[in-house]
């Protein structure tokens, strides 16, 4: 204690403190505390524990014995919390016993790590604690455990330090690692035959040339330098020297090709294959057999007029399919330069046959009338070709011919690894390998020209694949493709910043076109623009817009002008698409409808999303993006985020201004939970389900599922007029497919044109779907009630679902399955098109949320991906899927069932997906949603599914 003189002044303290304590109430103890004046646990009365605080200041503190009370009393585990750890160390010295002694904070150590240790010794123990509190505030993310293959790195990944490089996946090649003794042998360059210099080049193309020459010998040295590490003798494998290919050479003297094939003793033989003249070909007649071998119409039929589309059915990627069996048959086409966006948009502007024929003859360099072309047939092949190979032997002698083109050794080099992302291996890589392999084994003699083993092997996407893929080839059958596995995703709102900016020199002298309304914010966005150096102006719906280096629309909920989306598209559409630089749309709807007080401001959803993210896809050198206000306050800063915005060098077709943040749309695995004891949803035989599209297509499928599950009343709601009330021919009615009913129609000799077969071919196929679907559920026990109606009339959908009120008292769900496909790139989309693909979705959609009642169990909305990513072609689509996302949101406030807009992938023999864009989402790597699986995770979503929003695809490509 101190002196007495200073202890009269503590005792004052004490009364002071006393004062202040006796205003302070005082709670029962809920854990026990030890006094350090007492060495013994607290009293349980608030007047002898505000006594005994006060006793602090004057009594001595008696640390050791409170220690040993502690411990005496079963105290084991003693944490110090708070800077340092000197306690820490005061508790070893006084206990010396089997104590757990713990401190959160080491300034020696980084300071996370050690808590994060301290917590995981704490755990250690047997006890817990709430371990959410550490992620409170921070961007974490939760890791599936039990889903390791979401977070599957890169098998071709190596290890590297400053002494040693270790490959992840594999062993270390032999001769890896080993010290260097003696010096690497590089090639020798000066043998290697240097292009020669044309004399007619100019300075700027001697220089480029010089440049190009050191550039290879720069890479050849870091070849040889991999290779040797790796255990290969660079001299072995070298590198082929480019030569610049001779000008004006005879094609009339054009050697015959020489190629090496191997002998039976592994030496090496030449071939010569001589090339023989093929017969005359016309482009005219061959289009005319390939046209009538992909329609079923008979030559006399097609006439070189006919609308491609709306007469025969030939949509671009059918025409694509057309020009590669022509190109079998005529061989390249000049086009091979153009990228495949190019050639599909060329082909989507292709009205008839004979603008078809003009585009051939442009690209093949042909006349018009004939062209001649040799062939090169192979007279030799090999024994062992003949015997065959089995599916190892081919996958042993890819990966030795993979490890000489790449480097990688053999041990390293997986079936399964991905040919791009983990081995650099592209298309044309591909093909050289190919090269190698019927040079080395002698297979596909009589394959399709290389052109059209491009698209092929470009789909490829593993050595397993190519293995089977040439197994296949050489005239074996096919093995059953792997089917991806279905991915249910969620989605979330992340925190993104505005990485990297441009400088805002950059606008000087741009020209900026703003939509025009009664709002001071449109002033404030100009003046901000024009504030640097940029170019302005107000502008009308009428105004030409094609000198314009970008368009700000603006769709505020204040605005007195309510426009559409149709304006805004019209408005895009007069912009030079080419030229553009920025295509903004500013909108703060959101800010106003997620209060829902009133069901028709949902209205004002525009399904500005998906159009954007597929006018990104298509436009990819312009910055087409969608900003989203969500509060009153980011709405005056307007001109402050739309300035950042167009500055930023990062290109989200999407981002959501939300609690003064930039958030954007984050896409997370979730797999459904089906463990719960019932389904959310109660259905008996007396309920009423209303199905919006539910006689075709893949809804009517999947109701169809749902029907066996849960028989009742279905109400299915289709433009078509119900066959059942007319007459139809029995022949007919067996057929399931287009081609068939087609055919059967062309044999019939009833109709004389295309055009009439196509429209009886589309009616007779609508009405067999729906005979079906009605005949199979009533099957199943179901009450089938079928309604012709056009759903984008609003009132007569809204006099039907008053009908079924006044009829049953009940509506238990609805399934709004309805879709409209007229797809196009957005340059040639008219709005008429567009307004009728968007009115399909949407106009019905806007009577449902307006006229439910609040008990109805659930509304499922079939939505797509298209809204989620984007599609090129599918503006229309995307932007109508993406108003059923925003209501779905927003429903679920209103009704007491389940809301959940579903965005589907595409589906493999179902759907709107046609044989010709199966083959063209193979073609991209893109895996289609099997029929059954699809069925059962579509029941399980409506029985179990908890969010609004949810995306269902196969694989993750798209």
């Amino acid at each position: 204690m101190p002196a007495p003189s200073i202890v009269r002044y503590w005792r004052k303290s004490k009364g002071l403190y006393q004062t202040v304590l006796e205003n302070v109430p005082f709670n029962e103890m809920q854990i026990p505390v030890w006094s350090n004046t007492t060495a013994e646990i607290y009293p349980a009365n608030a007047s002898d524990i505000k006594e005994r605080l006060t006793d602090h200041l004057v009594q001595p503190v008696r640390f050791v014995e409170e220690l040993q009370a502690m411990y005496n009393d079963g105290a084991r585990i003693f944490i110090e919390v708070g800077p340092g750890k000197v306690l820490t160390g005061l508790t070893k010295s006084c206990l010396e016993k089997d104590q757990l002694t713990l401190f959160v904070e080491d300034n020696n150590t980084n300071k996370l790590t050690h808590l994060l240790s301290t917590l995981a010794q704490y755990l250690g123990t047997g006890r817990s604690f709430n371990i959410a509190k550490l992620f409170d505030g921070r961007n974490a993310k939760s890791i599936q455990i039990d889903q390791p293959e979401l977070y599957k790195k890169s098998p071709a990944i190596w290890r590297v330090n400053g002494q040693a490089a270790h490959p992840t996946t594999g062993s270390l090649p032999v001769n890896g690692a080993l010290p260097i003794i003696n010096p690497l042998q590089m090639n020798n360059f000066t043998q290697n035959t240097q292009t020669p210099v044309a004399e007619n080049q100019t300075n700027t193309e001697r220089m480029l040339q010089e440049y190009l020459n050191s550039m290879k010998m720069m890479i050849q040295a870091q070849r040889d330098v991999m290779l040797s590490f790796l255990g290969q003798n660079p001299q072995i494998h070298q590198v082929p020297v480019y030569q610049a290919p001779i000008q004006n050479i005879p094609t009339q003297n054009i050697p015959a090709p020489v190629v090496s094939s191997p002998t039976n003793d592994g030496a090496e033989k030449t071939v010569i294959i001589p090339a023989k003249q093929a017969p005359t070909k016309d482009i005219k007649t061959l289009l005319l057999q390939v046209v009538s071998d992909k329609t079923g119409y008979p030559h006399e039929m097609l006439g070189m007029e006919m609308d491609l589309e709306a007469d025969l059915s030939i949509d671009s990627i059918k025409r694509v399919e057309i020009i590669g069996t022509l190109k079998a048959e005529l061989g390249s086409f000049s086009s091979n330069t153009a990228n495949e966006d190019t050639i599909m948009e060329q082909l989507a502007g292709i009205k008839t046959l004979n603008g078809l024929v003009s585009w051939l003859t442009e690209y093949s360099g042909a006349s018009n009338t004939t062209e001649k072309i040799g062939i090169i047939e192979t007279q030799a092949s090999t024994s062992q070709a003949q015997a065959g190979f089995s599916l190892e032997e081919l996958q042993t002698a890819i990966l030795n011919i993979v490890s000489d083109k790449t480097g990688y050794p053999k041990e390293m080099l997986g079936l399964d690894l991905d040919l791009e992302a983990d081995l650099s291996i592209d298309s044309i890589k591909r093909m050289e390998i190919i090269g190698d392999l019927k040079t080395k084994i002698g297979f596909g003699g009589d394959m399709e020209q290389a052109d059209d083993l491009m698209e092929k092997l470009a789909a490829i996407k593993t050595l397993n694949g190519l293995a089977s893929w040439i197994h296949e080839m050489s005239g074996n059958a096919p093995s059953e493709p792997e089917q991806s596995a279905l991915s249910r995703l969620r989605f979330d709102l992340t925190p993104t910043d505005i990485s990297l900016t441009e400088n805002t020199e950059i606008l000087h002298g741009k020209r900026f076109a703003i939509t025009q309304n009664d709002s001071s914010q449109t002033l404030a966005i100009k003046n901000e623009l024009e504030k640097h150096g940029a170019i302005a102006e107000l502008i009308d719906s009428a105004q030409d817009l094609t000198n314009f280096d970008g368009l700000i629309i603006l769709d505020l909920f204040s605005s007195s002008a309510n426009h559409n989306i149709i304006d805004h598209v019209d408005l895009i559409k007069k912009m030079d698409l080419d030229k553009a630089k920025w295509i903004y749309l500013i909108s703060d709807i959101p800010a106003h409808v997620q209060e829902l007080t009133d069901t028709t401001l949902l209205r004002h959803y525009k399904g500005h999303p998906g159009l954007f993210k597929s006018l990104a896809r298509e436009f990819e050198q312009t910055n087409c993006r969608l900003i989203s206000l969500t509060s009153s306050q980011q709405i005056e800063q307007i001109a402050e985020i739309t300035l950042k915005e167009i500055l930023t060098k990062d290109k989200p077709a999407e981002v959501i201004y939300k609690n003064d943040k930039r958030h954007k749309v984050d896409i997370i695995p979730s797999p459904l939970s089906t463990g719960l004891s019932e389904a959310q949803i109660q259905l008996d035989t007396n309920s009423v389900v209303l199905v919006l599209g539910g006689a075709q297509g893949i809804t009517s499928e999947l109701v169809k599922h749902m029907s066996q599950a849960y028989p009742c009343t279905y109400v299915l709601v289709g433009r078509s007029a119900d066959p059942r009330n007319h007459a139809t021919n029995s022949e007919l009615e067996a057929f399931k497919t287009k081609e068939e009913i087609r055919a059967y129609l062309i044999k019939s000799g009833t109709f004389t044109s295309p055009s009439e077969i196509e429209k009886e071919t589309i009616k007779v196929y609508k009405n067999n779907q729906i005979l079906r679907t009605i005949r199979d559920m009533e099957q199943l026990g179901n009450t089938i009630i079928y309604q012709s109606l056009d759903l984008c009339d609003e009132n007569g959908l809204s006099e039907l679902i008053n009908n079924i009120y006044e009829k049953y008292n009940r509506l238990d769900g609805v399934i709004h399955g309805a879709g409209l496909l007229e797809d196009k790139l957005f340059k040639q989309k008219t709005t008429s098109s567009f307004g009728r693909v968007f009115d399909t979705k949407v106009k019905p959609l806007r009577v449902l949320a307006e006229q439910l009642r609040t008990d109805c169990q659930f509304v499922v909305l079939f939505s797509s991906i298209a809204s989620v990513y984007g599609n090129k072609g599918q503006t229309d689509y995307a932007a109508a899927n993406s108003v059923l996302d925003d209501y779905a949101n927003a429903l679920n406030k209103k009704l007491k069932g389940k809301v959940i807009s579903i965005n589907w992938g595409p589906w493999k023999g179902a759907g709107m997906v046609s044989p010709t864009l199966e083959t063209e989402y193979e073609r991209r790597g893109i895996s289609l949603i099997p029929l059954d699986q699809g069925k059962e995770i579509f029941l399980n979503e409506i029985k179990y599914g908890t969010e609004s929003q949810v995306l269902i695809m196969s694989g993750n490509n798209w």
